[in-house]
């Protein structure tokens, strides 16, 4: 049946992070806790081994916790994401490169970088929010986030395990920034919306190379 996260404005879910994680795996558990909070008004609480009074734990990540609930994770390779129900234990992990500095939510700089960089965990997170939750992400900023307000908030099971096809270069161009787009809602912009960069780019030739 349906999982539980906010039951009458009232935390049900605990969100679960190793302490030792990767970039990836932080940001997306902040990025949960902000839009389960949008979505409800409950900022589910962060920890890093499942505390008792929360029914439903949310695993962002490998972690001894998750391992303790008796999950051991699959082996993942590439970029590839996986969001997954086992009971009222949701999984949430990724293949993700070996960056384990410390993420400030507000600090953009402190964010994984989208470039020769793999991010699965973050990605399962935004599957999470977009496939179970109804959040779409249709802008540059968040005036262009989209979501149904609700004091309970329930997911139905489904899993999703992904590998991006595009391998090597997934951006999309901005040319803007301050003051249009503040810089921290353009880097996020640009993991919400999946990109990666691997090999280098360029967006220039000279006439001469046809001839």
């Amino acid at each position: 049946g349906m999982v539980i996260l906010v039951q009458d404005g009232v935390a049900r879910a605990q969100i679960v992070c190793a302490e030792e994680s990767t970039r990836s795996a932080q940001l997306g558990a902040f990025e949960l806790q902000h839009h389960i909070a949008l979505i409800t008004g409950v900022r589910l609480p962060i920890v890093n081994k499942a505390e008792a009074g929360f029914p439903v734990r949310i695993f962002v990540g490998d972690s001894p916790a998750l391992r303790s609930a008796g999950i051991m994770p699959p082996e993942l390779e590439s970029e590839t994401s996986l969001m997954r129900f086992v009971g009222n234990n949701i999984l949430l992990i990724g293949n993700d490169s070996a960056d384990f500095g410390k993420v400030d939510y507000d600090d953009e700089k402190t964010f994984p970088n989208f470039q020769e960089n793999y991010k699965g965990t973050l990605f399962a997170a935004y599957d999470f929010l977009e496939l179970c939750c109804g959040v779409r992400f249709y802008w540059l900023d968040e005036s262009g986030t989209t979501y149904e307000s609700r004091k309970t908030l329930s997911v139905f099971p489904r899993e999703r395990k992904h590998t991006p096809s595009m391998d090597a270069f997934r951006e999309i161009y901005y040319y803007g920034g301050e003051p249009f787009v503040k810089s921290r809602d353009s880097a996020l912009w640009k993991l919400r919306w999946r990109m990666s960069r691997y090999f280098g780019s360029t967006n220039h030739n000279m006439n001469s190379i046809y001839f």
